[in-house]
């Protein structure tokens, strides 16, 4: 037994007898929504995020930094010696292998056992890598955005939770559901070919831009294509009418509104392989800019957001021709946390797949 399990074993048993701290965890996003997290006595500063993937995952020089050690994997029949474990990461067309390893953390005085995950590219700029606020021991986290723009209204909502995905609330489109998550660093909303595809049908989409291209994970670019919706996806204090669709990422047999061709698809007749259908909608901080906080509350998985209420949703997609599309209610129903999820749903915090080597 390695000394680097030991020790995550002692930290483990150190985290479960320890109780919650008593106090919240306030982060500003003057700050960058950083919180120093010691490991192996380096210091790595994590950027706090609600749309962050269950996993903690960090940049390569930080794992240096923290002397990380890869975890080791079973034996494989017939090949003597032993060999770290692979995790995988997939986003879009690009896959990329990583490492994991488990330490012994401290966050604010608390200790934390803490799994870990790292591949060749840094994972966000300007931290040393991103961790969820469920992943936090805090009884609450309360994201400071900014100062009221006018009278504000609290609204909460129950979120459900996967360790590969993070925190998404489950918003029941017919007998499917689109995990939408809530992210305090990104700017815009955006989605995957197949949830746009869906929300397009349902909630009468249609194209209002040109492509373009933004950078989703790891500093890779993936043609995107703003889209608004006639009939805006209504939660309790929030009114979703755009966001920009990944066209090329995640269609599966799903059909995107057509009107012009996707720069980064090649149709090839015959027998061909697809991408897995995976919905997910990213809200970004364009959406959250009415709002003045995000409290996150661990025992009742909760998330409240204070916003002020009839303030324009900013946006840097400026519709290019048209008048903006009219603004409808939604059905109650569409709000059901208890649609079932399938196999097709996103796993990481911008749906992509991400995978913990548990086997």
């Amino acid at each position: 037994m390695s000394r680097a399990f030991i020790a995550f074993l002692f930290a483990l048993l150190a985290a479960l007898s320890t109780p919650a701290a008593a106090s919240d965890l306030v982060l500003d996003a003057g700050d960058g929504f950083i919180i120093s997290v010691r490991v192996n006595g380096a210091t790595l500063r994590l950027r706090v995020d609600p749309a962050a993937s269950g996993l903690v995952i960090i940049n390569p020089d930080a794992a240096r930094r923290a002397r990380l050690r890869p975890e080791i994997g079973p034996p494989v029949p017939f090949i003597p010696g032993a060999y770290p474990r692979k995790s995988f990461a997939r986003i879009g067309p690009v896959s990329l292998t990583g490492r994991t390893a488990t330490a012994a953390a401290t966050i604010s005085g608390q200790p934390l056992a803490m799994r870990l995950i790292w591949f060749d590219r840094d994972v966000v700029p300007g931290a040393d890598g991103v961790i969820s606020v469920a992943d936090l021991p805090f009884d609450r986290v309360v994201l400071r955005l900014g100062a009221a723009r006018g009278p504000e209204a609290a609204v909460a909502l129950l979120l459900d939770y996967s360790p590969e995905m993070g925190l998404f609330f489950p918003y029941a489109v017919g007998d499917r559901m689109v995990p939408i998550q809530f992210s305090v660093w990104r700017q815009d909303n955006m989605s995957t070919a197949a949830a746009g595809a869906l929300l397009a049908t349902r909630h009468s989409g249609a194209w209002r831009g040109d492509y373009a291209r933004r950078t989703v994970s790891f500093g890779i670019d993936r043609p995107v294509r703003p889209m608004a919706l006639a009939q805006p996806i209504e939660l309790p204090g929030l009114s979703i009418g755009q966001f920009l669709v990944r066209t090329g990422d995640y269609r599966g047999g799903f059909a995107l509104p057509t009107d012009a061709a996707d720069p980064d698809e090649i149709v090839v007749e015959g027998a061909s392989v697809r991408q897995t259908a995976r919905f997910n909608l990213t809200l970004g901080r364009n959406q959250l800019a009415r709002c003045s906080t995000l409290i996150w509350e661990r025992a009742a998985r909760r998330l409240t957001l204070s916003c002020a209420q009839d303030i324009p949703v900013a946006t840097e997609d400026r519709p290019e021709r048209g008048p903006v599309p009219p603004r409808a209610r939604r059905a109650a129903a569409n709000l059901s946390p208890r649609a079932e999820p399938d196999d097709t749903i996103g796993r990481s915090g911008s749906a992509d797949a991400l995978r913990w080597p548990y086997e």
